[in-house]
């Protein structure tokens, strides 16, 4: 028994050492399999990282390194661009989330996310140095410095569809000769500032494109200093505290920017622009852009030849439209409506063009003018305002023509003291609370041909001097003849072939002027408007039309037809017709087979012009010869 037991812990021991001895020798296979799959298993990976495109970093710097950074695996080379894309970088407070220097070689950064960069003056999301070719796409850029930086000739860069969101200085960034860039169809929500392009002491940033953003949230939406050449069409830019789109020219003169198609709402003011030490703007160019329930609709300073057109401002809390020191400018086809103060409002302009403009329903002045010299206004619409229609002071040498300017809550026009050689011609003032036109202390004043009627205080109040010449001035005030032109102390006028009063009948024909223009369409200057011989006040009476020398139509002028004793208002009885046996017949009683002359007893010079028969004259009797006199 005791020798079975020996035996039995013998071959234990023996078998255990056997055990581990295989173990020792199958070891180093077993960890090589396991290495060997561990590899596959990270390569794997890796492949699915790429795939999937997530990768969490703390910062990319490229310094014209991109074959370099090519080889990592967030990296890529395709189509001839370097991609970075579907990284996630939270800068943790230090630095640019993504860094690009010094580089030529086109790239995309894409679908990446960038956070928390640090806060100096150059840190940013994504900050571009001296670097050209590159399109920023489709990034969410939140809580940085600033978004996207270009600084110092970066050039040609496309910054498209991204989205910004709380970054503490400007979403957008260009500064020092950064050109031929292009920012499009980007979302900016609550940053400081969205897009701000500046030239800086150097190099101005021109001939970039800002197109189809949208901005809300921020103190300015879209602001340029110092540069040129940039284009501005078609954002939408809401809640700027301070400026929807701005403009500064500080260093320089700023020239040829476009502003076309864009919307501003909500805002303090929705186009600005200013210039410091004499610095102007020139040839901008603002367009069909739409300026909508902002506190100062669009205040500009220092432009020159500039183009204004199509534009619409409305519900402005205060002033719609100012210019200041505006030269050399066109001014037309815009839409001013239902603002709570003045329409437009222009200060120190010289050498403009303003038309086709409709400014109408707002709650204070159409036109106000300070010291306006050697411009015209025309073919304006200045209808319904709750002030004057144009407010005039200390303005020299302007034309107004062809202007409407009714029912306005003041006077049509009222010139302040003192204005000189200013001109109203061919002009619809009526329906005006107060004067049509109110004169006070100006001189060389000339109305001329315009239409001046039931305006609710007079006509035309003068305090100066003016000439008034072939105006229709009527039915102002209660309608008497002394409303409609009213000469305070010291003032004088020229009147000349006016009609004043509703009852005047200028050209003695029987009707008032009045009825002439409002009820027959005659003219009122002609006692027989269509020179056929009979006195429009006849004509009416008689049935003819006195804006027609044939009525009937018989090639007659209806007052041969009359001194012949045919009747106008027949076509088949008209002179030289004769009854015989009830029918009427032509009668040629010289058998000479020429036209058959008149009857017995027309006037003598009938008999004179019978008397050309012999020399074939006679037809000029019978057949219709216009504007023929008796």
């Amino acid at each position: 028994m005791n020798r079975y037991l020996k035996n039995k812990w013998k071959y234990a021991i023996i078998l255990f050492f056997v055990t581990f001895l295989i173990t020792l020798t199958l070891s180093p296979h077993i960890n090589e399999g396991e290495k060997e799959s561990n590899s596959n298993q990270s390569d794997h990976d890796i492949e699915s990282v790429r795939s999937s495109g997530y990768w969490s970093l703390t910062r990319i710097h490229i310094d014209n390194n991109w074959t370099v950074t090519s080889g990592k695996s967030w990296c890529n080379y395709e189509d001839g661009y370097y991609v970075i894309e579907n990284v996630t970088i939270d800068a943790q407070g230090s630095g640019s989330g993504i860094m690009v220097e010094n580089s030529n070689d086109p790239f995309i950064i894409q679908n990446c996310t960038l956070i928390n960069s640090g806060s100096s003056s150059k840190n940013a999301g994504i900050f571009i140095n001296r670097t050209k070719n590159g399109i920023v796409r489709n990034n969410t850029i939140k809580n940085n410095f600033k978004g996207v930086y270009l600084l110092e000739y970066s050039e040609e860069i496309v910054v498209d569809n991204n989205t910004f969101i709380d970054n503490e200085n400007c979403a957008i960034h260009l500064y020092v000769g950064c050109v031929y860039n292009e920012i499009k169809g980007n979302n900016f929500y609550r940053n400081k500032y969205g897009i701000a392009i500046n030239s800086g002491p150097y190099s101005p940033c021109d001939n970039n494109t800002i197109i189809d953003n949208n901005i809300e949230d921020h103190l300015e939406g879209i602001s340029i200093s110092d540069c040129s050449n940039n284009k501005i069409i078609n954002n939408e830019i809401i809640n700027a505290t301070w400026y929807g789109i701005s403009f500064a020219a500080q260093s320089r003169d700023c020239e040829n920017h476009t502003v076309i198609g864009n919307k501003v709402s909500e805002s303090d003011r929705g186009i600005f622009s200013d210039s410091f030490f004499s610095k102007v703007h020139n040839n901008f160019t603002f367009s069909g852009n739409v300026i909508k329930s902002n506190d100062y609709g669009i205040y500009l300073r220092e432009m020159y030849n500039m183009t204004f057109s199509l534009n619409t401002v409305t519900n402005s809390k205060y002033v719609a439209i100012q210019f200041i020191y505006l030269e050399d400018s066109s001014v037309f086809g815009n839409y001013v409506n239902n603002n709570t103060s003045t329409a437009v409002y222009i200060v120190n302009g010289k050498r403009s063009m303003v038309y086709n403009n409709d400014v109408s329903d707002n709650l204070w002045t159409g036109f106000h003018l300070i010291n306006v010299d050697d411009s015209s206004f025309s073919n304006n619409q200045i209808i319904n305002n709750s002030g004057n229609g144009i407010f005039m002071d200390k303005c020299n040498r302007i034309g107004f023509g062809y202007n409407n300017i009714t029912d306005n809550r003041q006077n049509g026009i009222f010139l302040e003291s003192p204005c000189e050689a200013i001109s109203i011609f061919l002009t619809n003032i009526s329906n005006n609370i107060g004067c049509g036109i109110n004169i006070t202390q100006s001189k060389s004043i000339d109305i001329i041909d315009n239409y001046i009627a039931s305006n609710s205080f007079c006509g035309i109040g003068i305090n100066g001097s003016a000439s008034i010449i072939e105006n229709i001035i009527w039915k102002n005030g209660e309608g008497e003849i002394e409303e409609q032109v009213i000469m305070d102390k010291g003032g004088s006028a020229l009147l000349l072939g006016n009609t004043i009063g509703h009852l005047t009948d200028t050209d003695g024909d029987g009707l008032t002027d009045y009825e002439e223009l409002t009820q027959y369409g005659t003219d009122r200057l002609n006692i027989d408007t269509d020179l056929d011989n009979l006195n429009d006040a006849f004509e009416i009476k008689y049935g003819t039309d006195p804006l027609d020398d044939d009525t009937d139509g018989d090639g007659y002028y209806d007052g041969i037809e009359l001194t012949s004793g045919t009747n106008p208002l027949d076509p088949d009885d008209y002179p030289g017709r004769i009854e015989i046996q009830g029918e009427t017949e032509d009668k040629d009683d010289d058998d000479d087979g020429d036209t058959p002359k008149p009857s017995v007893g027309v006037p003598f010079i009938f008999g004179i012009l019978i008397s050309l028969a012999s020399i074939g004259a006679i037809s000029v009797i019978f057949h219709k010869k216009r504007r023929n006199t008796l």
